[in-house]
């Protein structure tokens, strides 16, 4: 039975569809995908797929739309600006609007990517039903390009590229290369894209947790969560069910649910939604700290500072 809040990527009960993605010219499966968690808002965003792919995603842009793509389990080349480089497990990709990129696949790789403002889970419904109802569509070079071209996916020429090392592309995100880095009692933060890059709505964040670590919200958060573990064991707590999420997990909780999550043994996993400025917090409370430390001691004063950056965080530390 599938669960309310947690979401176990490698059980096909909490796929909310699939569809797949073929080759026009020569019939083979290049993507094999799992919609995961729809769009919501006026942003569409927490739309989250995850996919299997095979072959090569062709260069092109979308004109509207972020991405960020997570390297799962085997590799991938990404081209991006006339360079490529390889990409390995525990990678993340970020792209922009109007930024031409190809990823090709020597081997099946499982890929899982977060989208805002593009609607992808809405286009890859669409290309299942086509498929169903009316494959006639689909066939052919052509055909198949009108569609993506219907869907904002713009097909661009194969570029020329020189191999580079990942260093030296910015849209490869390397778990050694975080934006900025702050640390606090029992974890570690790690930013990997900013809100300047996603078109203001949203941050990229990774927690390094030790054991025990604990974070307890306000009852009243009226946000969406949601957390993908990529190392360990969470216990969460929403609405008054307990329940573990381990690695290959997603963790969605609606606005409204008190919610709360301890770290059982070291920890890492992603806040995929990304509403807190925690950048702009963070910076601020270290200048506090450094600055004006008898201000950490006026609650109200603190409590104005999680408010203007949206931190839904009530209390958090080691849990004794």
């Amino acid at each position: 039975m599938k669960h309310r809040y947690l979401i176990n990527l490698l059980d096909p009960e909490c796929y909310l569809s699939v569809s797949q993605m073929f080759n026009p010219e020569t019939g083979a499966l290049e993507e094999d995908q799992r919609i995961i968690s729809l769009p919501e808002g006026p942003h569409q965003m927490l739309d989250f797929v995850d996919t299997i792919m095979y072959g090569t995603a062709r260069y092109h842009e979308h004109s509207v739309g972020w991405e960020t793509f997570f390297i799962t389990t085997g590799c991938c080349d990404l081209t991006v600006r006339g360079k490529t480089c390889r990409l390995v497990p525990g990678d993340i990709i970020h792209i922009q609007p109007w930024m031409g990129h190809q990823m090709s696949f020597p081997e099946p790789t499982v890929y899982r990517g977060i989208f805002h403002d593009l609607n992808m889970s809405g286009t890859l419904r669409g290309l299942a039903y086509i498929r169903e109802v009316n494959p006639k569509q689909l066939e052919g070079l052509a055909s198949f390009q009108r569609y993506l071209m219907r869907a904002d996916n713009i097909i661009r020429e194969t570029p020329l590229s020189v191999c580079v090392p990942k260093e030296e592309v910015p849209e490869a995100r390397t778990p050694d290369r975080p934006l900025s880095v702050f640390e606090f009692e029992g974890i570690t933060l790690k930013q990997y894209t900013g809100r300047w890059e996603n078109n203001g709505l949203t941050e990229l964040w990774k927690a390094e947790m030790d054991d025990g670590f604990t974070a307890r919200f306000y009852e009243d958060d009226p946000n969406t969560d949601l957390f993908y573990i990529v190392e360990g064991s969470v216990g969460f707590s929403v609405a008054g069910e307990e329940f573990t999420a381990t690695r290959d997990c997603l963790v969605k909780i609606p606005g409204y649910a008190p919610r709360a999550f301890t770290a059982q043994g070291r920890a890492v996993m992603f806040d995929l939604a990304g509403i807190t400025h925690w950048l702009d917090l963070f910076e601020d409370y270290t200048s506090i700290k450094a600055n004006a430390p008898e201000r950490l001691g006026d609650k109200d004063g603190m409590a104005a500072l999680k408010a203007k950056y949206n931190c839904q965080i009530a209390s958090f530390g080691i849990k004794e």
